[in-house]
C-alpha cells in the first residue's frame, strides 16, 4: 500500500519491472542454476564411480590371477605331498614357485608352510625362531579347507611390511594335510595401482574384508581395523553413501566383489567436488544479474514512457466520471492514436459498466442463495435481500413497523442459544472484522454466518452480515460418517473405527492401569448356514446375531464386527475372570434360544486382556490364538489367553 501512495506510476512501472525482472532472474535461474549444478554433480559422480569400477577390476583382478595360481600349485602333486621344508621335493618346489612367480609382478613371495613349522620360500630367511604353524595365512587356510583363505592381510615377521596373503591347505592324494600354500602381494604395490586412478585429491580407494575390516587402504595403520562407519552403510552390490570424515563431509560409492565377498570403496571430500561448482555458478549468476536488471531497466523506462504517462491520463478521466464531474479538455499527448482511441472506449464503457453493475449487484443479491443484511456505523439497516425475509421469516413491515429492540428480540427467539449469539454479534459491532460462525435454529435448521466490515478509502462505511443455511450439508455429513465407521449390514461399528477404538483403549490402559479385556468370537459353521438356506438368511442370521450380543452387553461395551461371521468386543474395567464371566454368558444367550430358519446357532469364543508390553498387533495376535484354541477343541465354547 506505502509502494503504491509514494510512487508515480512512471516510477512504479520502472520499479515493478525490476522486481519482476528479480523474479524472473531468482524462478529460472535458480531452476537453471540447479539444473547445471545436479547435472554437474553427476558428472563427478559418474568420475568417482568409474574410478571405483576401475580400482574394483584392478583388485578383483590381482586377486583372481593369485586364486588361479594357488590353486594350480596346491593341486601339483610334488607340492601337495611336501610334509617338510627340507623334505624330499624341496628343491622341485622352490623352482616351481621361483617360475610361478616370475610369471605375474603383483606377486611378493610364494611358499608353503608345514606342520613342523618349517617355511619353504626363496630369497628370504625367516628371522630365528619362526613357526609357520603360528602365523596368520597358516591358521586360516585350515579353518577354510578345502577352499582359500582370501585377502588375509598380515605384517611380515622380519621387515614389518604389510602384506595381502591368500593361502590353501596341502592336501595330498591320500587326503593328509601336509602344510598351506601362501602367495603374498604387497600392499605397496596394490595401493600404488588403486592411486592412479583418482581424479581428486581428497579421493581414496580402499578395501574391505566380509567383516568390515580394511584390508587394503592407503593409509597402513588403518589396515586390520574395522571401518564400522562405512561398513555399517553397505547394503546391496554396489551404490552411494555419505559421512563425516575428519576434514569434512564425504561421499563414497562402493562395489562388492563376489568371489571374496570384498568391499571396494571410493572416498572424496565432497567440498572438493562441490566448491568449484559453487564458484562458476556464482559468477554465471552474477553475469546474468547484471544483464537481466540493465534489460529490465531499458524496458522499464520505454513503457514508463509509451504507456504510463497515458494511463495517469485516462485515471484523472476515469475518476471524474465515477465521481460525476464534467469532462475537462484532457488530452493523450503522450500516446499514439490507438492508445488514444482506447483511452475514449475506456471512458464511455467506465460510464455504461457503472450503470450495468449497479443493475447487475442488485439482482445478484436478490438471486443469492443466502440472506444478505447491509448495516451502516450507527446499525440502521441500509439493505435487505428476499432471501433474508424468508430465511427468518419476517412478516411484512417488519423494518417500519417495529422497533429495534422488538426486531431484535424476534430474531434471538428464533436462536437455540439467543445470549451467545447476541453477544458474538455484538463484539463484531464494537469491533468489526471479518469472521465466521454457525448459528443453530430452535427448529433444527442451521445457518452459517459471515460478517464482513465494508471499508472505503480506509474508512469503515458498515458491515455486510450474510447467512447460508446449512441444514442440509450437516446432515449429510453426518450420513457419510455414520457411512464411513459403521458397518451396513448390521449397524456395528466397522474394522477401522473399532482399530481407532483399539488404540485409544491401549493408551488409556497404558496411563491408568486399568484392566480391559478384548472378546473375539465368530458363528459356528456360517459357510454350511450360507450353502442350506442361502445368503440372505445367513445375512438375517449376522443381524440377528449383532441384537442378541449387543443386549448381552454393557452401554460401555465396545462391539464391533471384524469382518464375515467374526465379531469382536472390548470390555472397559474387565479383568480376566469378568471377561470369561461375559463370554461365557454372551455364548450361552446366542445357544439358548434358535434362529428364524435356521434353528440352533452357536459361537466360538478367544479372550484376552490388555498387558503393560501390548502393541496392537500382539493383542489381536493373542486374541486370534485364544479363538483358535475355541475352534480347536470343538467350537461352542470359550477359550482364554491371558499369558
Amino acid at each position: 500500500m506505502v509502494f503504491k501512495k509514494h510512487l508515480s506510476i512512471t516510477k512504479e512501472v520502472l520499479y515493478s519491472g525490476l522486481v519482476f525482472a528479480g523474479i524472473a532472474l531468482i524462478v529460472f535461474g535458480a531452476l537453471f542454476f540447479a539444473s547445471f549444478g545436479i547435472t554437474s554433480i553427476e558428472r563427478a559422480k559418474d568420475s568417482i564411480r568409474e574410478t571405483n569400477t576401475k580400482a574394483s577390476l584392478i583388485t578383483s583382478g590381482i586377486f583372481k590371477e593369485v586364486s588361479n595360481i594357488v590353486e594350480i600349485l596346491a593341486g601339483v602333486p610334488e607340492i601337495a605331498a611336501l610334509t617338510a621344508a627340507d623334505g624330499s621335493g624341496a628343491d622341485t618346489a622352490l623352482r616351481i614357485y621361483k617360475q610361478a612367480s616370475a610369471t605375474n609382478e603383483d606377486i611378493g613371495y610364494i611358499y608353503s608352510g608345514h606342520p613342523d613349522g618349517s617355511l619353504l620360500i626363496y630369497d628370504y630367511i625367516p628371522p630365528d625362531g619362526y613357526n609357520a604353524t603360528e602365523r596368520p595365512w597358516y591358521t586360516r587356510a585350515l579353518e577354510e579347507k578345502p577352499g582359500q583363505s582370501f585377502g588375509l592381510p598380515y605384517r611380515d615377521a622380519k621387515t614389518h611390511e604389510w602384506l595381502i596373503s591368500q593361502s590353501k591347505a596341502l592336501v595330498d592324494a591320500q587326503g593328509k594335510v601336509n602344510g598351506v600354500l601362501a602367495i603374498d602381494v604387497f600392499l605397496d604395490r596394490t595401493n600404488a595401482l588403486l592411486e592412479k586412478e583418482k581424479e581428486y585429491r581428497s579421493q581414496q580407494s580402499f578395501v574391505l574384508d566380509q567383516e568390515g575390516k580394511a584390508i587394503i587402504h592407503p593409509e597402513s595403520d588403518m589396515i586390520g581395523h574395522a571401518i564400522t562407519h562405512i561398513d555399517e552403510r553397505l547394503a546391496g552390490k554396489q551404490g552411494w553413501f555419505s559421512y563425516q570424515g575428519e576434514n569434512g563431509k564425504r561421499w563414497a560409492f562402493y562395489t562388492i566383489v563376489d568371489q571374496v565377498n570384498w568391499s571396494i570403496v571410493t572416498t572424496v571430500k565432497r567440498s572438493e567436488v562441490i566448491n568449484p561448482i559453487l564458484l562458476r555458478t556464482s559468477v554465471y549468476a552474477i553475469c546474468i544479474a547484471l544483464f537481466a536488471m540493465s534489460l529490465a531497466m531499458l524496458q522499464s523506462w520505454y513503457f514508463g514512457k509509451r504507456i504510463a504517462a497515458p494511463l495517469i491520463t485516462l485515471g484523472k478521466r476515469v475518476k471524474e466520471i465515477v465521481e460525476s464531474k464534467p469532462k475537462t479538455g484532457v488530452r493523450y499527448n503522450n500516446s499514439n492514436y490507438e492508445i488514444a482511441a482506447i483511452a475514449n472506449n475506456i471512458e464511455e464503457l467506465t460510464e455504461r459498466a457503472l450503470q450495468r453493475r449497479a443493475n447487475e449487484l442488485k439482482t445478484i443479491i436478490e438471486s443469492s442463495r443466502d440472506g444478505i443484511l447491509v448495516v451502516d456505523n450507527n446499525r440502521r439497516v441500509v439493505y435487505i435481500n428476499s432471501r433474508f425475509k424468508e430465511m427468518w421469516q419476517l412478516p411484512g413491515g417488519f423494518f417500519a413497523t417495529l422497533e429495534e429492540e422488538h426486531r431484535i428480540q424476534y430474531i434471538l427467539d428464533q436462536v437455540q442459544y439467543p445470549e451467545a449469539f447476541y453477544s458474538k454479534v455484538n463484539a463484531l459491532y464494537a469491533s468489526p472484522r471479518e469472521d465466521w460462525d454457525t448459528i443453530m435454529l430452535k427448529d433444527g435448521r442451521i445457518f452459517e454466518l459471515l460478517s464482513c466490515p465494508i471499508i472505503n478509502e480506509g474508512r469503515l462505511n458498515g458491515i455486510l452480515w450474510t447467512f447460508r443455511d446449512i441444514t442440509d450439508k450437516k446432515l449429510a455429513e453426518e450420513r457419510l460418517q455414520r457411512m464411513a465407521t459403521t458397518d451396513s449390514l448390521t449397524g456395528l461399528f466397522n474394522r477401522q473405527r473399532f482399530e481407532t477404538e483399539l488404540t485409544q483403549a491401549l493408551a488409556h490402559a497404558r496411563r491408568y492401569g486399568r484392566h480391559t479385556a478384548l472378546i473375539m468370537f465368530d458363528l459356528d459353521h456360517f459357510k454350511a448356514i450360507n450353502d442350506n438356506h442361502g445368503h440372505n438368511v445367513g445375512d438375517q442370521v449376522l443381524v440377528e446375531l449383532s441384537r442378541r450380543s449387543e443386549a448381552s452387553l454393557r452401554e460401555s461395551d465396545i462391539l464391533a464386527r471384524w469382518g464375515g461371521e467374526e465379531f469382536i468386543i472390548i470390555l472397559p474395567e474387565t479383568d480376566a475372570g469378568a471377561a470369561g464371566e461375559v463370554a461365557e454368558r454372551l455364548r450361552r444367550h446366542i445357544e439358548a434360544e434358535p434362529f428364524f430358519h435356521v434353528g440352533k446357532v452357536t459361537i466360538s469364543l478367544g479372550a484376552t486382556g490388555i498387558l503393560s508390553a501390548d502393541t496392537k498387533d500382539s493383542l489381536l495376535k493373542r486374541l486370534d490364538d485364544a479363538l483358535y484354541e475355541s475352534k480347536r477343541l470343538g467350537r461352542n465354547r470359550v477359550a482364554m489367553n491371558f499369558s
